[in-house]
């Protein structure tokens, strides 16, 4: 449970702060007023990154010295804990403290508090490019899974030496890098298959009820074609050296969302497009144990009659935050509704 919420500078906001009641949380207002900052710091805090943005500078109210955000939440009532970021814009300087206790990343806190993010921007996993969909398998099965999260980390870091190495034309000591890239690559696919399969066993149902009768399918696409990683890379080894870049491995891979087996980016309605990402957040909603579950918007996602059954499916959630210029209090998940207004601040 999130229990308080405290901004400083961010965004449109110079000093802001929200308690929550022990259940779902209903924030109304027009647009602009700051509802979807709100989320996004939640999003900051739990995962470490925004929904809307790749950088921290982005997030600075105009004018300040940099950012402050904390939030104080349980896991086991009455424990409490916290969680706090502060950025200094001018020597794009960040720090982060869990419990007072100084952190260099934020991969001790990834998956601490589960989190699943509901926004507008999610038609990026039907209509955007590869990284959008890595990102999202990525962010959920390194929640789900520590083995993930280290994986990835060690795939990572292997990929940046091996890259500094193909642009300095040292070719003969890629060896030891592409043998963990080997081990922690071949891992990610392995997961990132299996993810996807009970992804769509368990998304298809949902889409079923939002919209009729078509079949979602996932379908995971290795660049390497199915080539054991280290030959892939031995074979393409010309192509490397003239881009200097590692083109191949789970860094590049994708997945295709097909709708009765055509692609639904070029074949699904808007409708369609819509309903099968409500099922898609319901069914990511699974895979995590008590996540929080960040609405931003609601109204644009699902026509009304599909939205109250997506609100329903979420009514035994303990930590639902949804955004809406309108009032859903009798008819949300929501037990509590706060009303923003006017400038932030």
């Amino acid at each position: 449970m999130i229990h308080r919420l405290q901004l400083s500078h961010f965004r449109s906001f110079e000093k802001f702060e929200i308690e929550f009641q022990e259940s779902g949380q209903l924030l109304v207002g027009e647009n602009g007023v700051g509802k979807t900052s709100l989320l996004e710091a939640l999003s900051l805090l739990f995962t470490g990154r925004s929904f809307r943005t790749h950088k921290l500078s982005d997030m600075v109210r105009y004018g300040a010295p940099g950012f402050s955000i904390e939030a104080i939440f349980s896991k086991t009532p009455p424990l409490t804990e916290s969680i706090r970021i502060n950025y200094e814009l001018k020597e794009n300087r960040k720090e982060i403290f869990f419990n007072r206790t100084s952190l260099s990343t934020f991969t001790p806190l990834i998956g601490r508090v589960p989190l699943v993010s509901f926004v507008p921007t999610d038609i990026e996993l039907i209509m955007s490019s590869p990284a959008f969909r890595r990102r999202f398998m990525n962010l959920l099965l390194s929640q789900r899974s520590r083995e993930y999260l280290l994986h990835f980390a060690r795939y990572t870091r292997a990929l940046k030496h091996k890259n500094a190495l193909l642009k300095q034309e040292k070719w003969h000591l890629l060896e030891p890098f592409e043998i963990e890239m080997d081990r922690s690559g071949s891992y990610l696919i392995a997961a990132r298959r299996t993810f996807l399969f009970e992804l769509q066993e368990k998304a298809d149902p949902y889409f079923q009820c939002f919209h009729g009768a078509k079949q979602i399918t996932f379908t995971y696409e290795e660049n390497s074609r199915g080539v054991p990683l280290l030959q892939a890379w031995k074979e393409g080894r010309e192509k490397e050296l003239r881009y200097a870049l590692c083109c191949i491995g789970p860094h590049r891979d994708d997945f295709q969302i097909r709708l009765d087996h055509k692609p639904a980016k070029q074949f699904a309605s808007e409708g369609q497009k819509r309903a099968l990402l409500a099922a898609l957040k319901l069914a990511e909603l699974s895979f995590l144990e008590n996540p929080v579950f960040l609405i931003d918007d609601f109204g644009t996602h699902l026509d009304a009659t599909n939205e109250a059954a997506f609100l329903e499916a979420i009514r035994p959630l303990s930590s639902v935050f949804i955004t809406s210029t309108r009032d859903l209090f009798t008819h949300s998940c929501a037990s509590h509704a706060f009303f923003l207004s006017g400038a932030a601040g």
